[in-house]
């Protein structure tokens, strides 16, 4: 299996570019021990620790600490495993959408590994951050079995069972991917508007699935254990859809908070430059969709109806990648957002749909080489025949044009995106310096407030 995996180009390019980033952005965190905040906690896993998971739900923690960890919150295994769970990510990514080019896998792989959430993750939150990224990757094959198979919505609903034992806000992380197929084939395929609601519909079933199994493990685990969900906790599985402000509410917001996660959220040392990548990123994006779409309907490959339906699927991304803040009635925080950053892949797989030299441009092009070598071999034999022959080539002329303007836009857009990430990775580092400076400060003054402890008289250490 492992022999077929690397055959496979785009297994190769998700291996290297996943590790890349992942080594580039996060490896001082990885080599690194500035616990602080709920790590101190976690440092080593007790009991209590184990307990707490269990009251949140999210009962295969401890079964993954007890398989493929161990108590102690080992920074360099956690990132090994990061980078492990982020190169099956990324594989599955470029399955689903197709994503062949060595370019499209490598800018994929920065999304995926170089967001807020996992630098928040890395930085204050390590021991979680190898086991969230592996909800993620149950997100993400569940989409992928629900896409390739006739009867992956039943198949996917076992991942979706991991994904909700483990992190259940990352099920936001498969319905953006859902919507994100859906708009793909919609605006591809002439004939696709019933097949994508019923796909739709099929999809709903395998996330209902995956949340009745949910819940009947977790009922056994919590009989078996004799621990009982916690109440009225913000990270509380309870909270789930007690809307006390209402859902109605609670949508605009939630379409709020992610245009202001995108748009508005301050980092170290905000770098105008980035900004304004992220800006013309999303317009690129949003003039690809329009592109696309003049193109199929121009060639007959998509309808008005697939269009329109695309588009509405579109306007519910934000709140499909931000589900987690009308379900929790509000209470999100940067590790639930993952999803969030998943968006940014929409310019990638429009460009690669858009871009994408098809079989017949193909063909199209060697029969043109083949044309013009055979025309020098013959021109000195028969002149006219030659000049016959150099004015078909000449006719490709406007194809080789427009392929390079089209191949300039795509360089364009990674070159934006490669901004945004070179920003996200400085921010990520300097968090993780400053991170380091404070516990060597906290080291420093509790020093000096325990010598002062034992200059007291009468004290007695412990």
């Amino acid at each position: 299996m492992l022999r077929k995996l690397w055959n496979q180009s785009q297994f190769r390019y998700s291996l290297l570019s996943a590790a890349v980033w992942g080594m580039v952005a996060h490896a001082y965190a990885f080599v690194h021990n500035f616990f602080s905040h709920d790590a101190l906690n976690a440092l080593y896993a007790s009991a209590v620790e184990e307990h707490w998971k269990i009251e949140l739900g999210r009962f295969l923690f401890p079964l993954y600490r007890m398989t493929l960890r161990n108590a102690l919150s080992l920074p360099w295994v956690i990132g090994l495993y990061t980078i492990l769970w982020g190169v099956f990510i990324v594989y599955l990514i470029s399955k689903i959408f197709n994503l062949k080019s060595s370019a499209s896998i490598f800018f994929a792989a920065g999304v995926l590994m170089v967001n807020r959430t996992v630098i928040c993750l890395a930085s204050t939150y390590i021991y979680e951050l190898d086991i969230d990224m592996l909800s993620v990757l149950f997100a993400v094959l569940s989409v992928y079995l629900w896409k390739q198979h006739k009867w992956g919505f039943l198949f996917g609903a076992l991942p979706l069972l991991g994904l909700f034992g483990i992190y259940q806000c990352n099920l936001s992380v498969a319905i953006v991917l859902i919507l994100f197929s859906s708009v793909l084939t919609l605006v591809t395929e002439k004939d696709a508007f019933l097949p994508v609601l019923k796909r739709g519909l099929l999809s709903l079933v395998m996330i209902a699935l995956g949340i009745i199994l949910y819940f009947l493990v977790l009922k056994g685990v919590l009989f078996a254990t004799g621990i009982e969900l916690v109440q009225d906790s913000n990270n509380s599985i309870t909270n789930a859809l007690s809307f006390n402000s209402g859902v109605l509410g609670l949508i605009p917001r939630a379409y709020k908070d992610f245009f202001h996660s995108h748009f508005a959220a301050s980092t170290v040392h905000p770098r105008p430059l980035a900004s304004i990548a992220l800006w013309l990123v999303w317009i690129s994006a949003a003039v690809f969709f329009v592109l696309l779409c003049i193109r199929n309907v121009a060639r007959m490959k998509s309808s008005i109806l697939n269009l329109l339906l695309a588009a509405v699927l579109l306007i519910l991304v934000p709140l499909g990648a931000n589900a987690s803040y009308v379900l929790n009635n509000g209470g999100v925080h940067d590790l639930m957002e993952y999803a969030n950053w998943t968006t940014l892949l929409l310019p990638i797989i429009l460009a690669e749909s858009l871009f994408e030299r098809t079989p017949e441009k193909t063909e199209s092009a060697a029969k043109s080489g083949a044309i013009q070598s055979k025309s020098a071999a013959k021109s000195e034999a028969s002149p006219s025949k030659s000049a016959t022959k150099s004015e078909a080539s000449q006719s490709t002329k406007p194809e080789s044009a427009s392929a390079a303007k089209t191949s300039l836009a795509r360089v364009a857009v990674y070159v934006l995106l490669l901004i945004i990430l070179i920003e996200r990775t400085l921010v990520a580092n300097s968090i993780y310096l400053k991170k380091e400076f404070e516990q060597q400060a906290t080291l420093s003054i509790m020093t000096r407030v325990v010598y002062d402890l034992h200059q007291v008289e009468g004290y007695v250490p412990g």
